[in-house]
């Protein structure tokens, strides 16, 4: 899947940039590995959400389970295009471009990988606009924090094309939209809080361990998967 021309604006936008700004270069850098700064900001903004004291209090918490389930079910699509759609070299790996790739960039770690679409944003979108639509003024600057310091790093590190952030929050926001619109999740949603309320010694370490894994974009459950999977 060859980069279109609005696609080869941006990144060389970017490069032109990477070249005289090595300090900025390594802020993004750092943006782009924390994953504090990446998914822990977004799940405490979910949990923020969900915990909260208010009169909406039950809505809300629906509201959460709706956004981190179908987030999820957003991510599973995004992961399977990236297998069966075709390959597609991350940016600085094409020498078409002829990109700035900054210093410190950790390239092997991204070069075997498809990059659209962007799973990245699929995640961060999905769960940002899910805090939207359940408060429309914390949600608008979660949606500006996952623009400016989980995708713009992207595309400007050469990790992601522009309209691999596009697709991949489209695929994120449009699977949140299909949980609230139809409310697909409201059968599960007493059994959630029975449980919660049942045995909550249980429910909130997993609760825990699923908001971990979520600000680190399930990585070490890949790593473990990954694992499982070739020792057979």
């Amino acid at each position: 899947m060859p980069p279109i021309l609005f696609d080869k604006e941006v990144l060389q936008c970017f490069s032109s940039f990477e070249l005289n700004h090595q300090r900025f270069n390594d802020f993004v850098i750092l943006l782009s590995d924390n994953n504090l700064l990446k998914g822990g900001i977004i799940v405490a903004f979910c949990w923020y959400i969900g915990f909260a004291k208010s009169e909406n209090l039950v809505r809300n918490r629906k509201g959460v389970f709706t956004t981190v389930l179908f987030s999820f079910v957003a991510l599973f699509i995004t992961r399977i295009i990236v297998h069966v759609a075709t390959f597609r070299p991350r940016p600085f790996l094409n020498k078409s471009l002829a990109l700035a790739t900054p210093e410190n960039l950790n390239i092997l770690a991204f070069s075997r990988e498809s990059s659209f679409p962007s799973d990245h944003a699929t995640l961060f979108m999905a769960l940002s606009y899910g805090i939207w639509k359940i408060n429309k003024k914390v949600g608008i600057g979660v949606i500006f924090y996952t623009i400016l310091f989980i995708l713009f790093p992207r595309m400007y590190l050469g990790l992601h094309y522009p309209t691999d952030i596009v697709f991949g929050s489209l695929i994120g926001i449009l699977v949140v939209e299909f949980g609230f619109r139809f409310q697909l999740s409201k059968k599960l949603d007493p059994y959630l809080f029975q449980f919660a309320d049942k045995k909550p010694g249980l429910f909130y370490p997993l609760l825990f361990l699923i908001s971990y894994q979520i600000a680190d974009l399930f990585q070490d459950t890949r790593m473990l998967m990954g694992f499982i999977l070739h020792s057979k």
